[in-house]
């Protein structure tokens, strides 16, 4: 076995551009191990086809524990299990939150330390000033085409009151407008295109596939020395010489510390090597739920699989299937208190059925529906490792403030979707499908239709103090050449979505492990 001074574990958004900044130096040996397959599926790289890979090969199909804040409801969790890992399969809207956001990373985190790894990585097509770099590895830009009815909610949201934002990602993300997304020609520009694609022909990055990872070997010595690996024939074991980074996920991250006897003995059923209590604590992650409305016109997703909108997608890279699921949205304060915004809304083209993770069974009806998301989460949850396996607890909406946001967030919604703009175009409401007549009705409405947004962060966190896991290197505590670089490094819960924040953590990351 060759040595290596980078072994990578997971090959998701951030190993994936940690191998392609760290194999920029012909003499570092890079290893790269996914758990999962190949990125080559139609529905990867068109961006509205990613729902269509969920409870597939390529997704972990996680689910939680019944949520005490949502009528004891189960949620489906998709995650990527595949080359460019849950960046294969998101939204692609690039959002970097609030400034004030980075005030609670630790020191060398903050927003002036972190925006030329943000630069670095971008190359805007819209904007060209100092806030935003050119020229960079990853496009970020507005929609090329834009759905009729995304322009006719934000001018929905403008007669609501909403002022106009025109940047998202300037440190304050308030107010209505069209987001920019990690979209290339039509095609999804996730990490595993953008970064890990070329560095792949180096002679110094090895990839590979399939390839899960058992166990870290060494903890109690606080060094790792080897992982044990399962690949197809059966279990190796790969020395580890140089650094090892978790980059696996807020859920598989903190589960192969847990497995390796990294952690706290009540959240583990593996003998404990290293107390380490802050492991898979601290689980944050944004929920929502939608407002749905069947459309008196035509023109949805739900409707749109036809010769001409395939043609001018496949053969001019444009229509609606080129674009961002949700190209519109925005940032609201449901208290003129709050220091920041509270509620991120997404406004689709398209609308959806009781089960939004049943893409074959969505109706086939037109219709559009709005998107209110909690950015708040007030009491956070936790991953475990039990005897029945992954224990993943998010404690949606358990905090009464949370839910107070939300329900101050569905009149909000509602007062844009009642504007006149929408007036010929818009027929019932299929979610809630009824009128809401009572405080008791809208608390069922959120607590039985919210899900999670899919933004874990937290369960690695970044900093010091008992609760913490790495320090401000991404060097897990207590050990030696154990680096935690995802999204599971994350310490507080942003203002936002959260990939190009992992894209950014994992640059300047790079940064940092490449001069150590």
């Amino acid at each position: 076995m060759a040595h290596f001074d980078f072994i990578i574990v997971g090959a998701g958004t951030a190993g994936c551009v940690l191998a392609a900044r760290l194999s920029e130096d012909p003499k570092a040996k890079v290893l790269l191990l996914e758990a999962g397959v190949d990125d080559k599926r139609p529905e990867v790289h068109m961006p509205s086809g990613y729902a269509a890979l969920q409870k597939t090969k390529r997704d972990w199909g996680f689910s939680t524990v019944e949520q005490k804040g949502l009528l004891n409801r189960k949620l489906y969790q998709p995650r990527g299990k595949m080359i460019g890992g849950t960046g294969s399969m998101n939204g692609m809207i690039y959002m970097r939150g609030h400034r004030d956001d980075y005030e609670h990373w630790p020191k060398g985190w903050q927003w002036d330390d972190v925006l030329p790894f943000y630069k670095k990585s971008e190359d805007n097509l819209n904007f060209h000033n100092e806030l935003h770099g050119t020229g960079g590895i990853q496009t970020v830009a507005f929609d090329p085409w834009r759905h009729k009815w995304n322009t006719a909610y934000v001018e929905a949201a403008q007669q609501a009151g909403h002022s106009l934002r025109e940047d998202f990602n300037d440190g304050n993300p308030e107010g209505i407008g069209f987001y920019q997304g990690t979209i290339h020609k039509g095609k999804r520009d996730h990490t595993a295109t953008a970064f890990l694609k070329k560095a792949a022909k180096r002679d110094n990055l090895t990839i590979w596939k399939e390839t899960a990872v058992l166990e870290l070997i060494g903890a109690e010595n606080g060094k790792i020395t080897e992982l044990r690996v399962l690949r197809t024939g059966g279990e190796v074991r790969i020395k580890a010489g140089g650094k090892v980074i978790l980059s696996a996920g807020s859920f598989n991250s903190p589960a192969l510390l847990l497995r390796s006897g990294i952690g706290h003995e009540e959240n583990t059923i593996a003998p404990i090597k290293m107390e380490l209590p802050g492991v898979g604590q601290n689980l944050l992650d944004h929920c929502g739920y939608f407002l749905c409305v069947k459309s008196k016109e035509k023109g949805s997703l739900n409707t749109a699989l036809g010769v001409k909108n395939l043609f001018d997608y496949y053969v001019r890279k444009t229509g609606i299937f080129s674009a961002l699921v949700s190209g519109a949205g925005g940032y609201a304060k449901t208290d003129v208190g709050l220091d920041k915004s509270d509620i991120q809304f997404y406004f689709v083209p398209g609308i959806a059925g009781d089960d939004i993770h049943d893409w074959k069974n969505q109706p086939k009806f037109d219709g559009y529906m709005l998107g209110v998301t909690l950015l708040t989460h007030r009491q956070p949850g936790s991953v475990r490792l039990t005897e029945n396996g992954l224990e993943i607890n998010q404690r949606f909406l358990e905090h009464p403030d949370d839910y107070a946001s939300m329900r101050r967030g569905y009149d909000i919604a509602k007062g844009i979707l009642e504007q006149p703009v929408f007036d010929k175009s818009r027929g019932e409401y299929t979610k809630p499908g009824k009128e809401l007549s009572s405080e008791d009705d809208y608390e069922h409405f959120i607590r039985s239709t919210t899900e999670g947004v899919y933004h874990s962060v937290g369960t690695c966190k970044m900093g010091e103090g008992s609760d913490a896991v790495i320090d401000g290197n991404c060097k897990v505590h207590g050990q030696e050449n154990l680096y935690v670089v995802d999204g599971s490094s994350i310490p507080v819960i942003p203002t936002g979505n959260v990939n190009s924040i992992i894209v950014m953590l994992a640059e300047k990351a790079s940064s940092i492990l490449a001069s150590l």
